[in-house]
């Protein structure tokens, strides 16, 4: 018995035949089987292999970390508390929520599809870090390319390239005037424009109250936040975390394009320095 994907629609199956369904993910088809189907909870000794059969099924990498403490889809396993009910959906799991109840299998989360409506990807980086840095971002239509950016500094960090990015990427969804879901790997960047930025903001771009100085890159916090408050151009723009280096396409092309701006930078400090001594 395992959940099966149809179109857009997930099934459970079982030797081919459809035994529930329609769900509209494929965490919906898991809770089913928990909760109707009898599936039985593995036990404890079976755990690590059951978890890597299932990651297998959902086409997890084969070296994918399994930890003792794991919430899949409604089912907690080794631990002594009883997670609040948002937790039991993967999507929705924060690192707190790891921390306190355990590692959750990324290879679990929902993977984008971009098959349909606007979907930008945004990504960062600089190497060494800090040092020459790029950023790149990936517009796709209905699964079609239709934008590509890219740009880069020669002396930056990784998570301010990530920023700009992320900048970059939501100002140009609100161009579109249609919902546009932008797609990060950076953590600091979704938790920060989805959550922290509003706390930051209160507190006069400081982590709190006490606090004596800015939060680090204020000045492109400012600029994420600016943009996104213009709700007349911002409606319907959505900031989420995408698994990065997992094989999604989208990721990849953004840190291809994010590369080619890293080495654009570098290449414009190498002739600037040149021009410098042969003056």
């Amino acid at each position: 018995m395992t959940p099966t994907r149809i179109g857009d629609e997930w099934f459970v199956t079982s030797a081919g035949e459809q035994l529930a369904g329609p769900f509209k993910t494929n965490s919906d088809a898991w809770r089913w089987m928990d909760r109707y189907a009898g599936e039985p909870i593995p036990k404890a000794e079976q755990r690590s292999q059951w978890l890597f059969e299932q990651m297998e099924l959902h086409g997890a990498a084969s070296n994918a970390a399994v930890t003792p403490n794991v919430i899949v889809c409604g089912i907690q396993r080794n631990s002594a508390e009883t997670p609040h009910e948002r937790y039991r959906d993967p999507r929705h799991v924060t690192s707190r929520d790891v921390t306190r109840y355990g590692n959750i299998p990324e290879t679990f989360r929902e993977r984008p599809d971009s098959s349909r409506g606007y979907h930008i990807f945004a990504d960062g980086a600089a190497v060494p870090n800090p040092g020459e840095g790029g950023w790149g971002v990936v517009v796709y239509l209905d699964g079609v390319e239709v934008e590509a950016l890219s740009g880069g500094d020669p002396v930056t960090t990784n998570n301010r390239m990530e920023m700009t990015a992320l900048l970059i990427a939501i100002e140009t969804a609100q161009r579109f005037g249609a919902p546009v879901t932008i797609w990060s790997d950076s953590q600091y960047c979704v938790n920060g424009a989805n959550d922290w930025r509003h706390k930051w903001k209160r507190h006069g771009w400081r982590k709190s109250p006490r606090a004596t100085e800015f939060v680090k890159n204020v000045e492109l916090w400012q600029a994420i936040d600016a943009a996104l408050v213009d709700a007349s151009r911002s409606r319907g723009i959505t900031i989420k975390w995408v698994k990065g280096h997992a094989g999604i396409v989208g990721n990849e092309r953004a840190d291809q394009l994010a590369e080619i701006g890293r080495q654009a930078a570098a290449a414009a400090t190498t002739t600037l320095a040149t021009a410098k001594r042969t003056a």
